[in-house]
């Protein structure tokens, strides 16, 4: 089993007024007995936004998925290259 040791937050962006463009990695280590993942934006967005992976060498499953983060298990050993990397695109939360 897999799980997270850190995350890196790559990128934060708004692409227009209002749509922001956030990306990052996690980096997972080997061996250890809960897969799942929570992940939290660093800014929220308004509704949940296109969560998509550039690079995803493991296995996994989006297991929950919200305005302010998202839960990902991964099922499955490493099978590629690269740190897993996310990329979440929508509308930014008004204050």
């Amino acid at each position: 089993m897999i799980a997270l040791v850190t995350l890196r937050l790559g990128w934060i962006g708004l692409v227009s007024n209002d749509l922001l463009v956030q990306t990052g990695t996690v980096v997972v280590q080997a061996n250890v007995s809960d897969p799942t993942i929570e992940v939290y934006y660093p800014v929220p967005y308004e509704t949940p936004p296109e969560l998509t992976w550039p690079n995803m060498p493991y296995q996994f499953g989006v297991r929950e998925q919200r305005t302010d983060g998202f839960k990902v298990q991964f099922t499955s050993g490493y099978s590629g290259t690269g740190l897993p990397t996310w990329q979440a695109k929508g509308m930014r939360r008004h204050r």
